[in-house]
């Protein structure tokens, strides 16, 4: 081979690793680009999401007075974002809608709800007595007792936390039941239940538990000619007799009224619980209608919420059934008749009575446990993008409401808006819990079986009973006086501390007020 061709050779094998080594650098940048753009999006449909927190939780707070009317929220279900475009996305997602809402919920009859779900129509597994849990279809005796012990180390900080106390109650826990007509419960994993799962009113067991009940101890001002009445704390029966007492009850119902209550006083005859303020009422042959007025003024339960208390207007028949003194019988009535009621009544606890619903008798027996409003609020909100249509008109609302989301990002979080000041009480990101439960089903976790249908898997590493996200849209919050309760690594009973206002939940409460 000549010098000539040797030296063309040379040249032609450096020019081919240039042109490889160009190639391969062009495509290191285009794929860097990628996922720059990648994580640009990720940012930005989880900046969405926050936003959309955010939304639900100002559009709640604005709505508290009328929540604590019993009257129900209403949010928007859909916020249309922004249109979108971006140079490293392919030609056919170049031209987007950036886009949050909330996800709609079944309502447990079959139905897509609203995106919101009472927390207060479930039972609360820190505060139902466990004969009362009990009656509810599908709790397994094993978990009773185990729950008993829980509840002597604190409150459960998530109704997931049951799957912890009792491990082997999971299947229980998460299998769809629904009632039969004698009101036994029949599982979905038996032959005969296998096909009633799927018909109106099947529901995971953990749907009808939570541990955010906390119904605000204050006054609507039901009879009331006075306006300022509207929030004020409720007047303490079950405590000492003082005269700032005296003057309060004198105010609101005058000088009788106040004469009558520091006889009970006196006589040791005034009530530890509400079922005795209701037989008080009933021996003083106060009518049934003017119970509200009373029942609105007076309580027995010392501070500034009363955990626990089951709603009337959004309960289950399984749940309402639970309650002492209201049968299935019962409770199917009143969940028939709750939705007819005007505003007046949804306002007050006592609307069975008023209706013709409840005896007396089971509205003395039922009344340490009832309440006629929520002020905790679930929502499942998500966020991503929504191509375009391919003629460049605007998406309507339906394709909004269940158009498939790109790059997707979705958070489960409970409001609540009992205090002053409205919190997030719970906040997981529920991204990828459709893949960690498809996961969990071919290889479960440590043999405890798939993940809670709805639900997702708790971190071992955490050890909180609840799936924490790796990273919250609270790390995108500005420094701010509230403080994020951070997950502890401790076993249960080191962790459940009860709050100064005895409500449970992420956000802290702290010396300056309610948080």
């Amino acid at each position: 081979m000549s010098r000539r061709a040797m030296v063309l050779l040379v040249v032609m094998v450096v020019l081919a690793v240039g042109a490889m080594t160009g190639l391969a650098a062009m495509a290191l940048a285009q794929a860097q680009l990628e996922a720059c753009a990648a994580a640009v999006r990720r940012t930005r449909t989880r900046a969405a999401a926050w936003s959309g927190i955010q939304a639900v939780c100002a559009e709640l707070a604005a709505q508290r007075a009328s929540l604590l009317r019993g009257e129900a929220p209403r949010v928007t279900l859909v916020w249309d974002g922004f249109e979108a475009e971006s140079a490293f996305v392919p030609q056919s997602r170049s031209r987007e809608r950036l886009i949050y809402r909330l996800q709609r919920r079944d309502d447990g009859r079959g139905r897509a709800g609203d995106g919101l779900v009472a927390e207060a129509g479930k039972l609360s597994v820190n505060d139902a007595p466990l004969d009362m849990l009990a009656r509810l279809p599908g709790v397994p005796s094993s978990l009773l007792p185990a729950l008993g012990s829980a509840r002597a180390r604190g409150r459960l900080q998530s109704a997931l936390e049951l799957i912890e106390v009792d491990p082997l109650s999971t299947p229980a826990l998460t299998a769809r039941v629904e009632a039969a007509a004698d009101g036994r419960a029949r599982d979905a994993s038996d032959s005969a239940g296998a096909s009633s799962a799927a018909s109106a009113g099947a529901r995971p067991l953990l749907e009808s538990l939570t541990v955010f009940s906390f119904e605000p101890n204050v006054q609507v001002g039901i009879g009331s000619p006075r306006e300022d009445v509207f929030g004020e704390p409720r007047m303490l029966l079950s405590g000492a007799w003082s005269e700032e007492l005296g003057r309060r009850i004198e105010a609101r119902f005058g000088g009788d009224v106040a004469a009558a209550a520091r006889r009970l006083f006196d006589e040791k005859r005034n009530p530890k619980r509400d079922s005795e303020l209701v037989a008080i009422l009933r021996g003083m042959n106060i009518a049934p209608r003017e119970w509200p007025m009373f029942l609105d003024a007076f309580t027995t339960d010392d501070g500034p919420y009363r955990p626990g208390r089951v709603d009337l207007l959004s309960a289950s028949e399984d749940v309402l059934a639970c309650v002492p003194g209201i049968d299935r019988s019962a409770a199917g009535r009143l969940v028939f008749g709750r939705a007819r009621l005007d505003p007046d009544l949804r306002a007050t606890v006592a609307w069975p009575i008023l209706t013709g619903v409840l005896t007396e008798d089971q509205f003395q027996l039922a009344s340490d446990f009832l309440c006629s409003r929520c002020l905790q609020w679930r929502a499942t909100i998500e966020s991503g993008f929504v191509p375009m249509p391919s003629d460049g008109a605007a998406p309507d609302f339906d394709s909004l409401e269940s158009a498939p989301l790109l790059d997707r990002v979705a958070f489960d979080v409970v409001f609540d808006l009992a205090g002053p000041t409205p919190r997030l009480a719970y906040l997981r990101e529920t991204t990828l819990l459709e893949a960690a439960q498809e996961l969990a089903a071919i290889a479960p976790l440590g043999g405890s079986g798939a993940a809670p249908a709805g639900y997702g898997v708790e971190s071992a590493a955490a050890g909180t009973g609840e799936l924490v996200p790796t990273a919250s849209p609270v790390d995108m919050l500005p420094e701010r006086d509230e403080s994020v309760v951070a997950p502890a690594s401790g076993p249960p009973s080191s962790r459940r501390a009860a709050r100064p206002d005895g409500r449970v939940g992420r956000w802290t409460t702290g010396g300056a007020g309610d948080r």
